[in-house]
């Protein structure tokens, strides 16, 4: 997770006025000898947008390498590739909160715009989590970030995003080690981490935004929220 960490705060400090969520950004493209807007060294462009970049936690499971040292060969989790994945549930994040409190490139400028809002949220998040955190806890601990600093106000958008990239409400890491000697270990430890697109019951009810971008019939007010008589 920390190259996934890494790349967000990279795209964050990097973006620049007028920028969108349709613009797909590569990582890593001056080494690659390419231009800015090339594909960068990781398996896909970051952007919300699933024909370009469709990983989803469940991908992470076998996500391995063989590595050299001087004890021989060393199967370890590739975590270039799945911090990606990670990454990519961030990336969209921001977008979500760009969405709903508006853009703002210098995330100096304006504390309540949503792209500093969601900055200050994962390094918040980052504070709350435990040592070597998984996804999960990853995933837990922006929710406590959100919960301490808005009485949970993004909750179901929050819930939605990770859901959207499979890390639901029943979604599992699975087992923790990923290491043993010799070249392409099987590592079953690295292939039972368990994806899941469901989102607490309270959040699958419409947002006040989808109901007014929908064109059915909406009824105001409705305490309930989600029927009515």
């Amino acid at each position: 997770m920390g190259e996934g960490w890494s790349d967000f705060f990279a795209l964050m400090i990097t973006t620049k006025p007028g920028d969108n969520a349709s613009v797909a950004r590569g990582i890593g493209t001056f080494a690659s000898g390419e231009p800015t807007t090339g594909g960068g060294i990781r398996p896909a462009k970051y952007t919300p947008d699933f024909l370009i970049n469709n990983y989803t936690y469940g991908r992470t499971s076998g996500m391995k390498i063989s590595t050299n040292s001087v004890l021989g060969p060393i199967t370890v989790p590739d975590s270039h590739s799945i911090g990606f994945i990670w990454a990519s549930m961030l990336w969209d994040l921001n977008w979500k909160y760009v969405e709903k409190y508006g853009y703002n490139s210098n995330v100096l400028a304006d504390p309540n715009s949503g792209s500093t809002r969601v900055l200050q949220l994962v390094m918040d998040a980052l504070k709350l989590q435990p040592c070597n955190p998984s996804f999960i806890d990853g995933r837990n601990a922006i929710l406590a970030a959100d919960q301490a600093s808005t009485n949970g106000e993004n909750k179901c958008m929050i819930w939605k995003t990770f859901a959207k990239r499979g890390l639901g409400v029943n979604a599992s890491a699975g087992q923790l080690n990923g290491l043993a000697f010799g070249a392409n270990q099987p590592l079953p430890e690295m292939s039972d981490q368990v994806e899941d697109f469901t989102v607490p019951e309270e959040c699958g009810v419409l947002a006040v935004n989808e109901v007014k971008n929908s064109k059915g019939i909406a009824i105001y007010p409705n305490p309930v929220r989600n029927e009515f008589t």
